[in-house]
């Protein structure tokens, strides 16, 4: 884990927006996305399991992962989930889906 102090003073190295640390809860729904394939790493590989502790930018559309209490803000490690706001548009609209 890391100090709740930090993650404020750092920046998205994608968009620039401030980090914070993600919830529980964010953290359950970007699970559901990984396991249905819809999350890549800056890479473009595919993300099967996100598990542990992240950082998230201000707009909800990258993670990167923390490990060992030491976040990892390369855009390589950066897990995308621009997918996010489609896929919950897209749920609504078939909720039966």
């Amino acid at each position: 884990m890391i100090p709740d102090w930090l993650p404020p003073i750092l920046q998205c190295p994608k968009t620039g927006e401030p980090l914070h640390i993600v919830t529980p809860s964010q953290l359950i729904e970007w699970q559901v996305l990984a396991s249905k394939g819809a999350l890549r790493n800056g890479l473009g590989e595919s993300i099967a399991e996100v598990e542990g502790c992240f950082l998230a930018n201000q707009s909800q559309t990258h993670l990167y992962p923390v490990e060992d209490g030491c976040p990892k803000l390369s855009t390589e490690r950066a897990i995308s989930v621009l997918n996010l706001q489609k896929m919950v548009d897209k749920r609504s609209a078939h909720p039966n889906s």
